[in-house]
């Protein structure tokens, strides 16, 4: 199955009882760019292998407010899973220039590690 085909399994979810897959998962997304594509991948290989998702994604680059944040709905969430992906161009500029800012997110996400776990 190629990108789009799981992409056209995205309308099915919406409209479908979380009850009637399966298995259901409850993922996490952390992103530092804008991810609707990436939830809509995730959403149609769920539907496809039976896997019926449910995805709290932060806001648009508000990774370092969210995580820092215990009351956000990324820890209320509970995630099966969660993943991360930041987007590290060496050759445009980036908040992950700054020594500082990079090792204040690593520890804000192994602060959220041990929460959720």
């Amino acid at each position: 199955m190629d990108f789009i085909e799981y992409i056209k399994n995205v309308p099915r979810h919406a409209e479908s009882n979380p009850e009637d897959f399966p298995a259901r998962t409850k993922i996490n997304l952390i992103t530092n760019f804008t991810d609707d594509i990436l939830q809509k991948l995730l959403i149609g290989v769920g539907m496809h292998h039976g896997i019926h998702p449910t995805i709290q994604a932060m806001p648009y680059k508000q990774y370092h407010v969210q995580l820092k944040n215990p009351e956000s709905a990324m820890y209320a969430h509970r995630p099966d899973i969660t993943f991360i992906f930041f987007s590290m161009n060496p050759l445009r500029p980036s908040e992950f220039a700054s020594p500082e800012h990079f090792n204040e997110i690593l520890a804000n996400l192994e602060t959220y590690a041990r929460k959720i776990s």
